[in-house]
């Protein structure tokens, strides 16, 4: 599975972590905490939440939700 086309949507439309964790769990995909960052995998690839389009950092995604993840 290509990641980043399928999740830049999810990313940009949850509210919070329960949505966005939600949202990509309808894909098959999980977010997973390394380190600082965020990455989202489908078990076998994997891409950092950053990656996945701008402002999609988890420092960005903990401000826009008002709480860490």
């Amino acid at each position: 599975m290509i990641i980043r086309p399928v999740a830049v949507v999810d990313f940009s439309e949850a509210i919070g972590w329960r949505d966005l964790v939600g949202r990509l769990d309808r894909h098959g995909l999980r977010l997973v905490a390394r380190g600082s960052c965020l990455v989202v995998t489908d078990g076998h690839g994997f891409a950092k939440s950053s990656r996945i389009a701008p402002g999609i950092s988890r420092r960005s995604l903990e401000e826009r939700f008002g709480e860490a993840f």
